[in-house]
């Protein structure tokens, strides 16, 4: 079985990219409820913290997690996948 566990390089993007999902969650749901009136620059904030922001922190987080977890033989350590 493979260890799943997250190495100490990827956990900070992944709780950056909650805690930008968190708030593009809130600023959604403010501005779908009409409970507040929200200014343009929220309304941007809003859809660019979720399209540049957590999608692409988790990518990258993702991207980094990936050659660490390959330790089967395909992915081994002297393959040359490993140097990604």
């Amino acid at each position: 079985m493979a260890d799943r566990t997250v190495s100490r390089d990827v956990a900070p993007l992944l709780f950056a990219a909650m805690a930008i999902f968190v708030v593009t969650v809130v600023l959604g749901i403010l501005n779908g409820t009409d409970l507040v009136d929200l200014p343009h620059g929220a309304l941007l904030a809003h859809v660019h913290s979720g399209t540049l922001g957590w999608i692409s922190l988790s990518v990258f987080a993702g991207a980094a997690w990936w050659p660490s977890s390959c330790t089967s033989p395909p992915f081994g350590p002297t393959s040359p996948m490993s140097a990604w």
